[in-house]
C-alpha cells in the first residue's frame, strides 16, 4: 500500500495520491485543506458559525441559518433541522471547506425553513472510508440512521428523512476500484474488511434495512457516475426490505459523481437542488 520513503520520513500511499503517511502512522493531506471562515453569505444572506461537538477529538460543525421566515409563519412553529456529512473518503476536505460552505449556503436557501448543520468529522487519523474521493455522506449518513433505530436520540429527536447523494456501498460481488487492501489501509479494525455491516448493508448478520429509522429516503444517483450502480442496489435492497417509508429516486442524466459540487450552477444541479429541496421541504406530521 505505500511506495519507498520519500527522503522526509513520509511515504506516499497507494491508490491516495493526496495522502502521505509518516513514520508514526499519522497522515499529511496534500489536498482538500483549503478553508474559508463563516461569515454572512452575500449571496443568499445565510449566516454560518463554528461550533465544537468533541473538541478533544476536533469533531466540530459550521451551522447555517437562513435569512429570517416571513412574518406569516407561526409563532413558536417547530423547524427541522439537516444534518450533513460532507463528503471526501473520510481522509481530506471538512465543513469549511470552501466546495462545502458554498453548497450549504445554497441549500439552506433554496429549503429557507431549514437550518443547517456540517459536521466537520476527525480526519487527523484514517476512519472507515474509501480511497479516490468518493463521497461517503450517504453512507455515513445511512449508518447513523440505522443506529438511531437501537439507539435513542437525545431529546426526543426524530430522523424525519435521509438524502443519500451518490451514495457508496459494497454489494458482493461488485465492479469498484475498491480493493480489501484499500480498505484494511482505511480502516484497519474492520474484522471483516469489505463485508463490514457499516461498507456493506447487505452482508451476512447485517441489520435489516427496514429498521431505518426515519420515514422519507431519497436516493440520488448520477448516470455518468462510476458508483450508480453501487447506488442503485443500495435503494433496491431497500425496496426488497420491507422498508415502510417512502423512497423516492432521482438519477442525473448526462452526470458524474458529485457534478453539484463540481458544477453548481449548471441546469442539471439546479434540478436536483430543487428536488433535494423540496424533499427536505416537506412537512412531517411527526412535527
Amino acid at each position: 500500500m505505500a511506495t519507498a520513503d520519500d527522503g522526509d520520513g513520509e511515504e506516499a500511499v497507494t491508490g491516495f495520491p493526496y495522502l502521505r503517511r509518516r513514520r508514526d502512522g499519522s497522515v499529511r493531506r496534500l489536498k482538500g485543506t483549503d478553508t474559508v471562515p463563516p461569515s454572512i453569505d452575500s449571496a443568499t444572506g445565510v449566516a454560518s458559525k463554528d461550533v465544537p461537538i468533541v473538541s478533544a477529538t476536533g469533531v466540530s460543525a459550521r451551522l447555517y441559518l437562513p435569512p429570517p421566515p416571513p412574518a406569516s409563519s407561526a409563532a413558536g412553529e417547530k423547524l427541522p433541522i439537516v444534518v450533513y456529512f460532507h463528503g471526501g473518503g473520510f481522509c481530506i476536505e471538512s465543513a469549511a471547506s470552501p466546495t462545502y460552505h458554498h453548497y450549504l449556503n445554497s441549500l439552506a436557501a433554496a429549503a429557507p425553513r431549514l437550518p443547517a448543520g456540517a459536521v466537520a468529522l476527525r480526519v487527523r487519523g484514517l476512519h472507515p472510508g474509501l480511497p479516490r474521493r468518493r463521497q461517503l455522506r450517504g453512507n455515513i449518513a445511512h449508518n447513523m440512521a440505522m443506529r438511531a433505530a437501537v439507539e435513542t436520540l437525545s431529546s426526543g429527536l426524530k430522523i424525519e428523512g435521509l438524502v443519500a447523494v451518490h451514495p457508496l456501498f459494497w454489494f458482493s460481488p461488485a465492479a469498484s476500484e475498491t480493493s480489501p487492501a484499500s480498505w484494511s489501509f482505511l480502516y484497519p479494525s474492520a474484522a471483516r474488511g469489505l463485508e463490514e455491516p457499516c461498507l456493506n448493508p447487505a452482508a451476512a448478520g447485517a441489520p435489516c434495512l427496514a429498521a431505518l429509522a426515519c420515514r422519507r429516503v431519497l436516493v440520488c444517483l448520477a448516470e455518468k457516475d462510476l458508483l450508480r450502480d453501487l447506488g442503485r442496489r443500495y435503494y433496491e435492497a431497500l425496496e426488497r426490505s420491507g422498508f415502510r417509508g417512502i423512497l423516492e429516486k432521482l438519477e442525473s442524466e448526462g452526470e458524474g459523481h458529485i457534478f453539484h459540487l463540481l458544477k453548481p450552477d449548471c441546469d442539471t444541479a439546479n434540478e436536483m437542488m430543487e428536488r433535494v429541496a423540496a424533499f427536505l421541504g416537506e412537512k412531517s406530521s411527526s412535527l
